[in-house]
């Protein structure tokens, strides 16, 4: 009622450029999924205001830029979605389907387009992919649906 600050969560200890993309709850409102633009997914303990675990923190590499598009929890929270891209020797955008509950990869689909929005049915069925093409000076954009049972 008072607008003041009820919790923090952070500070991280080293510098970082790079800053929240995605924040979501998982429905029981234990954690707190955040996703950088770095590509770290961390999850964060509600009540302490602690980190709870680490999903992924990629390494920095020389000669490789590896950024974080966007992200979504689906409505049971037991998947997250990233799509990301990385400058390595070939340039690559995918989406990494996270198991929230054991903090593996549950699938990955390599994506011919930038990912740049994403959503899940209320089923949990579906992905939802916003995709930006370039070409001749113009940006086009699509939407795909995919099925959350193929992306493995």
């Amino acid at each position: 009622a008072g607008g003041k600050e009820a919790r923090t969560f952070g500070p991280e200890h080293h510098k970082s450029n790079y800053v929240a993309m995605f924040l979501g709850f998982t429905p029981d409102g234990r954690f707190l999924v955040e996703a950088k633009g770095s590509g770290k997914i961390t999850l964060w303990d509600v009540p302490s205001g602690k980190e709870g675990r680490c999903l992924t923190d990629p390494p920095k590499r020389s000669g490789v830029t590896s950024v974080l598009r966007c992200a979504a929890l689906n409505p049971d929270g037991s998947l997250l979605a990233a799509a990301t891209y990385s400058s390595d020797q070939e340039p690559t955008d995918r989406i990494t389907l996270w198991d929230i509950a054991s903090g593996r990869t549950a699938g990955t689909i390599a994506c011919n387009d930038s990912c740049h929005a994403m959503a899940f049915s209320p089923d949990g069925q579906w992905l939802a992919v916003g995709d930006m093409q370039y070409g001749g000076g113009t940006a086009l954009g699509k939407i795909r649906l995919l099925r959350t049972t193929e992306i493995r």
